[in-house]
């Protein structure tokens, strides 16, 4: 601050120096739409400076913007010493920057399947580009398309110009190479009656995820029983690098038999066996009671030998008469088994 001398009071008074702006200005490069660009200045007897309305905090300084637009834009640099207004505008340039528009007709190829993937692009916002593929490098056009075939995981790199003619821009897209996912499903019976253990059955190969409706997530390999009620089919979610995949299996139910009769052959006898037996004979002896207490006694008369009484001599039994003959044999011998002759 200065002094003055005031002619009309005959004072010195003091004097503030209007503000002054030494440097305002932006980075050299070119400025891209959507980037960062930074913006210096330097003020001198300034007690508040702005930037777009906006208060910072020292004279001399930089701070960095974000480039939201194309085209032209105006920044205004305020500076304030009481009532004393200083301003300066710079206008800001931005380009917008190259836009890629990439797509793959298939980003993931099976491995030895001789399948292919159409390459395309429009490329905007550039004055040249390059495609480069297994580091070899072509130019284009910026629209248009390009088959590949690969055997390998490939990555498509583009290169384009910018309109400022000099600055470089790239974008990429892959095409990933896989191996398929196997997968075998399986169980011990596919008949069974209800209740009965069934076993189910996986093996997978380059794969990363199994599940089993209606029993949740499963290893990549392993088994499971099962007891169904009714005919069910079983339905495996299997996820590979291509997607999912499922693989159903049924067992079906067997009705129960019912046994109404059992047929049985008669046995043939093709020898004939001979089986000889012996009647069982039994002995019995009679016997008359006797009957004897202090009041009585039974005493049955002794039965003589039929011989001492004559009744049967020897001569009898070699009578001639054959009917004579016949009839003393049976009358001896049934007699001679009672008493025992």
């Amino acid at each position: 601050m200065a002094l003055r001398y005031n002619e009309r009071t005959g004072e010195f008074e003091e004097v503030r120096d209007f503000p002054q702006i030494i440097e305002f200005k932006a980075q050299t490069q070119t400025i891209f739409e959507g980037e960062s660009y930074l913006v210096k200045w330097k003020v001198e007897n300034a007690t508040i400076v702005e930037i777009d309305s906006e208060r910072v905090d020292s004279s001399i300084g930089q701070k960095e913007f974000l480039c939201d637009f194309s085209g032209t834009k105006r920044i205004t640099l305020v500076a304030r010493n009481g009532s004393d207004v200083i301003s300066q505008y710079l206008p800001i340039d931005a380009l917008p920057k190259p836009s890629f528009n990439l797509s793959c007709s298939a980003s993931k190829i099976r491995r030895n399947s001789n399948e292919k993937s159409i390459i395309s692009w429009n490329i905007e916002y550039a004055v040249s580009a390059q495609i480069s593929i297994d580091n070899r490098k072509e130019d284009i056009i910026l629209s248009g398309n390009k088959e590949i075939m690969p055997t390998e995981n490939t990555v498509i790199r583009f290169t384009a110009v910018s309109l400022d003619y000099h600055t470089v821009f790239t974008d990429e897209c892959i095409v990933e190479v896989f191996n398929a996912g196997k997968v075998s499903f399986a169980c011990n019976k596919k008949f069974s009656f209800a209740s009965l253990p069934v076993v189910l059955s996986w093996e997978t190969k380059d794969c990363f995820d199994v599940e089993l409706v209606g029993f949740g997530e499963q290893p990549l390999n392993g088994s499971k029983i099962v007891c169904p009620e009714i005919t069910t089919d079983y339905v495996l979610i299997v996820t590979d690098n291509f997607g999912t995949q499922e693989y159903s299996l049924k067992v079906q139910m067997l009705p129960l038999p019912i046994i109404r009769s059992v047929l049985v052959e008669a046995p043939k006898l093709e020898h004939v066996i001979p089986i000889s037996y012996k009647t069982p004979q039994f002995v019995m002896v009679p016997s008359i009671p006797t009957f004897e207490n202090e009041f009585s006694k039974l005493e049955l008369p002794q039965i003589p030998n039929m011989k001492k009484v004559e009744l049967i001599s020897e001569g009898d039994m070699n009578v001639s008469n054959p009917q004579r003959n016949r009839l003393s044999k049976k009358i001896y011998k049934l007699l001679n088994h009672i008493f025992k002759i």
